[in-house]
């Protein structure tokens, strides 16, 4: 991506995060998947992780969610398209950026700790994941519930 579109991804970072901030003044967000690991693209969806920071042991994922939601829904002078998705396997809300058109799938930091770091399997194959998201978005097959995964030394795919 180019520094423009950068800067426009770090500003949908700043705007969920102010989001999540209305509900838990303490919360954080915090940027995984492909646009952690140089693999993406602007047409890529931003992964976000929400850790909200605060004694959460009477707040499930999926109801983390829908609060996160509403807090987005609010803000609809910014946020087109807000959808949550509370009973996935990770509950999470998808939202589309009115301004940048940036697509973003938020999720939540598990037991409102940092996000969990593990190594990408894919890390060195930038490229060929860029060149796989687009074959697949050209297809449109790259709706927000499809994951490419890479594992060595052969390529797995996995549509979730």
């Amino acid at each position: 991506p180019t520094h423009d579109e950068r800067r426009a991804r770090r500003l949908v970072v700043k705007r969920v995060e102010d989001a999540a901030r209305a509900v838990w003044p303490r919360a954080t967000c915090s940027v995984y998947g492909s646009s952690d690991t140089e693999s993406t693209w602007f047409l890529s969806d931003l992964d976000l992780r929400v850790a909200p920071n605060e004694a959460m042991t009477f707040l499930s994922p999926s109801y983390a969610v829908e609060e996160l939601a509403e807090a987005l829904r609010e803000r609809s002078a910014l946020f087109g398209r807000v959808e949550s998705r509370p009973r996935a396997r990770v509950p999470i809300v998808v939202l589309q950026d009115r301004a940048t058109r940036v697509s973003c799938d938020v999720s939540f930091a598990d037991d409102g700790g940092p996000p969990v770091a593990a190594a990408p399997a894919h890390a060195d194959h930038g490229d060929l994941m860029v060149f796989l998201k687009a074959l697949l978005r050209d297809r449109d097959l790259a709706a927000p519930c499809v994951e490419i995964e890479f594992r060595a030394p052969r390529a797995i795919f996995m549509i979730l």
